[in-house]
């Protein structure tokens, strides 16, 4: 396996509002999902097909149902897999001092 990293640049000039504004949607979602996976009781057996319409977002003191719209099937099902590796990555015990 080859690690890679791209970076990407956007020029807000060249995009429109609407284009800009589905964008940071994206981002917004995409952090939505994440915490939402992350405070399962067993992220690994989560469904992210559930997570298809409804999110609950915690706002203050309370919980809000949050509809993502902007977030693809294939982008919900990375989010889901990049907790797991990283829950898989965290080591169990603390390190030795």
């Amino acid at each position: 396996m080859i690690c890679r990293v791209y970076m990407l640049k956007l020029d807000s000039s060249h995009i429109g509002k609407d284009l800009s504004f589905r964008i940071s949607k994206m981002f917004l979602e995409a952090k939505w999902l994440y915490n939402h996976t992350l405070s399962q009781q067993d992220p690994y057996n989560y469904d992210y097909k559930q997570a298809s319409t409804y999110i609950p977002v915690k706002v203050k003191d309370h919980f809000e149902q949050r509809t993502m719209t902007e977030l693809s099937a294939q982008m919900r099902q990375d989010i889901v897999k990049r907790v797991r590796n990283g829950i898989r990555a965290y080591p169990k015990s603390p390190p030795a001092l």
